[in-house]
């Protein structure tokens, strides 16, 4: 052995040494925190129901009401566990119990994987190992020789005593653990079918609402030969109308019995998204001062700053905004035009089925049955195609960008995720890490597994709002896209680049040695080690794995929750459940637990550990706590097939590349057709899932109902339209205040009437829209900088006056106008958009007045006058 090979010997007993040690540390402190936190979940939960078991209280119907918990520690267990799917279905919904199934699935697949590599494949790597090293057994200290990477490898190299036939033990187990993919796959969605046609025909036996039977034979339609019409119209009963030029381009094809457009303003949406921006503001300013207030009469009002320069009262900027933007809203429902899409309705369910075949032939036409309307981003439907099509790529463009930015991170975490690294690169560092081994074994197991949860916190938000941006039109389309950007990304930078990296650091180090000591050893015959390090990414994944396990159950606390209940914030509904957010990180544990389970069979236990406390976790989650926005009827699952099937090719790449490194060259060719019989066979089958879960199951005939379009026009109101717009909310006991803090204000009955009143109901809000929108916004002067610092409503900053214009220019003025006062439609201090109309001009102040004076004055009076 040369000084070359002692070397390497040495830095890979010492990473063994810190691998073993620390890895036990790890299991013991996650064993810790799974027992803390199940401790104090058993404890809180009796405390705080409304916190951890909002349905069972809140639920709005007995229907999807669960069973009560007892109020014992522990006797939330067993009905978590003992729950039948019968019961799970009623209560979650079909969605959330395949998403249950799902983890069960993957729990399962885990589960058999384990048991195979337990008891066949790991011994015979370890007899390899044996074999390979038989001069220096027992082994180091270490989890080196349970790996493939401990085949015929010796300081760095193949050994001298290599046997190439140990390598068909990873060949076999990599087709064998495909096989077992492949089967439970298709068995699983076999029997998610039969549940899903059970369960679709359990409610058609049940009579459908109204609205639900008229939705079932609807469909919705966008052509591009109709170009919608501006239409200056006063609010109408019906939004939605009778269309008749889109009625003759679908009857040409499919006759229909009704085709019906509704109408929407494009600025709506940016106008009430921004007055739900400033409502939420005032409300949190309010809330803050109004509690003060209570406590001390003299009580400091809250200031927001506008720029580096000026600030002012913020109760009095968000109050003028909201009433300016309120104004602005209700004049923008008048002024509406005819949408790009339309509802076309048929008689029967079989006919809307065969008029949706039929126009889906036509390139012209795109058409789809009609979604939820809660499912609906209303916004995103009126954008035409040239746009949509922008808008995808533009998000296609940015997906890569973020993807390619995060790489940088991920690069540098994947350096500092194995010591051994540092040694190789800077071989000073060494007696260092000897001197502190417990710190760096805790910065190994810990911190970097830790920084790698940190980077994906806002990922899913992010990777949201960029399927958002997209223009797709529902809820579900937009979550399926998230999750196929969450599990992408984690492919590439969590799977590709950090494996490359450690791969690649870890190689230069040993060339940078090879280089100082001068060997004459060629850098070829240390391919091993790069497949050496591949393997050796398995216990960084380990760590990881061991803190989501303990993360998953200090989920349960639901912490967010429990602060805003003791900050008196009162819980009106269940929380919503994310679904691509967790189906991204119960598919990227699965992909890197089947990923390295030949390569390193150790880390199979551990996301075993992970799936089962994942599904008892997302089970009781899903009963009790969170609830779903939409029902897709599973469709869903067609993705989740694909996922997993893209997590096989990349289980099978990483094999072939370790193999080819290790220069099994037989097994290499054994394992090369297997990546396309997966991609044939995955194929097949995903075209018959999409047949057997295809929209026909839904079928069967129904007897037209009356009143179609008035039943349209409620259940598929924009709401940008027709909802009334969110107002302050204040607890009870602080309502009496907010008549004394906005006493001096000049437009007080104006903004308790618009803020702080409660919505007529609607058949009494419908007689006067008219009024409603007529109604006009005093606005002060801009302030002075010594005036805009003033802390409350006070006399010189708002003008005691009940003067003001029109904001239309051109409709008769009833008031009259001081020449001397000059106002404007927004708060100067805090413009709003560019929609709100602009000042009136001289003109229209006092030239256009005087005319029109002056031509209602009798013949003989003018004559006088001039």
């Amino acid at each position: 052995m040369n000084d070359i090979d002692s070397l390497f010997q040495e830095q890979q007993d010492l990473e063994d040494e810190i691998d073993l040690k620390f890895m036990l540390i790890q299991i013991g402190i996650t064993l810790g925190f799974i027992i803390t936190a199940i401790s104090f979940f058993s404890c809180l939960r009796p405390r705080f129901p409304i916190i951890y078991s909002p349905k069972t209280a809140l639920s709005k119907t007995d229907k999807r009401r669960p069973m009560p918990l007892g109020a014992g520690w522990f006797d939330w267990i067993k009905p978590v566990i003992k729950i039948k799917d019968n019961t799970l279905l009623e209560t979650i919904g079909f969605d959330g119990f395949v998403f249950i199934y799902f983890t069960r699935t993957l729990r399962r697949l885990v589960m058999v994987i384990t048991g195979f590599s337990m008891t066949v494949f790991l011994p015979i790597n370890i007899i390899a190992a044996y074999n390979t090293d038989f001069g220096h057994w027992p082994p180091n200290p270490g989890l080196n020789f349970m790996s493939i990477s401990a085949m015929n490898y010796e300081y760095g190299k193949k050994s001298h005593l290599a046997n190439l036939h140990w390598y068909w033990s990873p060949t076999i187990a990599t087709c064998i653990f495909t096989g077992i993919v492949l089967i439970e796959m298709i068995r699983s969605s076999e029997t998610l079918i039969q549940c899903r046609n059970r369960y679709i025909a359990r409610c058609q036996k049940t009579p459908l609402d109204p609205d639900q039977e008229l939705m079932s034979r609807t469909l919705l339609v966008q052509c591009d030969t109709l170009i919608s019409s501006q239409i200056n119209t006063k609010k109408q009963q019906h939004l939605i109308v009778p269309h008749t030029a889109m009625k003759q381009c679908v009857d040409s094809i499919a006759p229909c019995q009704h085709a019906l457009v509704g109408k929407y303003n494009p600025k709506l949406y940016d106008l009430i998204k921004e007055y739900n921006h400033i409502a939420q503001s005032l409300e949190k300013n309010l809330y803050d001062y109004l509690t003060q207030l209570s406590q001390d009469s003299h009580a400091k009002r809250p200031v927001v700053r506008l720029n580096w320069k000026l600030t002012a009262d913020a109760i009095d900027h968000y109050t003028e905004k909201a009433v300016a933007l309120d104004a602005l809203i209700k004049r923008n429902r008048m002024r509406l035009q005819n949408c790009h899409y339309g509802w076309v309705i048929y008689p029967t369910r079989s006919a809307a089925y065969s008029a949706y075949r039929s126009l889906q032939k036509h390139n012209s036409i795109r058409v789809q049955f009609v979604p939820q309307p809660q499912d609906i981003i209303w916004s995103n439907m009126n954008i035409d195609p040239h746009q949509r099509q922008l808008k995808r790529w533009f998000g296609h463009g940015l997906f890569s960008s973020i993807v390619s930015i995060w790489a940088i991170p991920i690069a540098a975490l994947a350096v500092c995720s194995n010591l051994i690294n540092f040694i190789r690169l800077f071989p000073q560092s060494k007696k260092k890490i000897d001197d502190c081994q417990l710190a760096m074994g805790l910065f190994q197991s810990y911190f970097t597994p830790c920084l790698m949860v940190v980077f994906h916190v806002g990922l899913p938000r992010i990777m949201s709002y960029i399927s958002r941006q997209q223009a797709y039109k529902t809820e579900t389309m937009v979550e399926r896209k998230t999750l196929g950007k969450l599990y992408l990304f984690f492919i590439v930078n969590n799977m590709i680049i950090f494996t490359l990296v450690n791969m690649m650091i870890g190689i230069a180090g040993q060339i940078a040695a090879l280089m100082v000591l001068g060997s004459s050893q060629k850098y070829s015959d240390y391919l091993m080690q790069i497949a050496k390090n591949m393997t050796d990414v398995s216990t960084f994944w380990i760590n990881y794995v061991c803190i989501r396990s303990a993360g998953a159950l200090f989920d349960l606390l639901q912490l967010p929750s429990l602060y805003a209940l003791l900050k008196k914030r009162k819980l009106e509904s269940p929380p919503v459940f994310c679904f691509a957010k967790n189906y991204s990180l119960v598919l990227s544990f699965f992909t890197a637990t089947l990923a390295f389970s030949v390569a390193s069979p150790i880390v199979l236990p551990f996301g075993l550990l992970y799936f089962c406390l994942a599904t008892t976790t997302f089970k009781y989650k899903m009963t009790y706590i969170y609830v779903t926005k939409t029902e897709t009827g599973g469709l869903t699952w067609p993705l989740l097939y694909r996922i997993v099937i893209l997590s096989l090719l990349v289980f099978q790449i990483i094999m072939i590349l370790i193999l080819s490194l290790m220069e099994g060259k037989d097994q290499l060719y054994g394992l090369i057709p297997l990546p396309f019989v997966t991609l044939v066979v995955g194929a097949l089958y995903i075209c018959r899932l999409y047949r057997k879960m295809d929209i026909k199951t839904w079928t069967c005939a129904s007897q037209p109902i009356q009143d179609e379009v008035a039943l349209l026009n409620t259940v598929y109101a924009d709401p940008s339209l027709s909802q009334p717009l969110v107002k302050p909310s204040i607890p009870k006991h602080l309502e009496h205040l907010v008549q004394q803090v906005y006493r001096n204000h000049a437009q007080y009955d104006k903004i308790i009437k618009t803020l702080f009143t409660p919505p007529l109901p609607k058949s009494t809000a419908q007689k006067e829209p008219q009024e409603e929108s007529e109604e006009l916004i005093i606005i002060p002067t801009s302030p002075s900088s010594e005036q805009v610092n003033v802390l409350s409503s006070v006399d010189h900053y708002h003008e005691k006056t009940e003067k003001a214009i029109q904001l239309y220019p051109h409709e008769p003025s009833t008031s009259y106008h001081d020449p001397n006062v000059f106002y404007t439609p927004i708060e100067p201090s805090a413009p709003i958009l560019e929609h709100i109309v602009p000042p009136p001009t001289y003109t229209d102040v006092v030239i256009t007045p005087r005319i029109n004076q002056i031509q209602t004055m009798p013949q003989q009076k003018r004559r006088h006058s001039a």
